[in-house]
């Protein structure tokens, strides 16, 4: 496992490949198979789920997911979304009482860390930031300075 070599590789959507890689984890589309029956076949992967809503995430949580995100937080970048920007409150609702630790995931820039801190995100997801970049390294260093310096 890549663990062992101190990181991790998390593979979406395919459980069948995390296995054949040896994968740490799989995380899972909003509507795919359950976490409980990942977590059946496969007791030793973090298993963590996509969400978009209240139910979604109270689902993840009584599945056992390790974690889920919750999108979008801004207007995606990377594509286009029916979906309503959460923004701080709204997130901050969806997740309020939850155990299940919760990223924050779409539309994502490095203003926007302390926000997600404060609604209460364990962490970040972001590509569509780092797509655009033409320095994205140096995009990921300030995205994790502006983690470490939140609240």
């Amino acid at each position: 496992m890549t663990f062992e070599h101190g990181h991790t590789l998390i593979v979406g959507a395919r459980t069948d490949l995390a296995v054949t890689v040896s994968a740490d984890g799989v995380h899972l589309p909003e509507h795919g198979v359950s976490v409980t029956s990942v977590l059946r076949s496969f007791p030793t992967l973090a298993v963590s789920r996509s969400c978009h809503d209240r139910q979604g995430l109270q689902r993840a949580q009584e599945e056992g997911a390790s974690w889920a995100t919750l999108s979008p937080f801004r207007a995606p970048r990377s594509k286009p979304s029916a979906r309503a920007p959460l923004g701080e409150g709204e997130f901050q609702r969806r997740t309020a009482g939850l155990k299940l630790p919760v990223v924050a995931l779409g539309g994502l820039d490095v203003t926007d860390v302390s926000a997600c801190k404060r609604a209460g995100a364990v962490g970040l997801a972001v590509s569509g930031a780092l797509f655009e970049s033409t320095t994205p390294e140096g995009l990921l260093e300030r995205f994790l300075m502006a983690w470490r310096e939140a609240l």
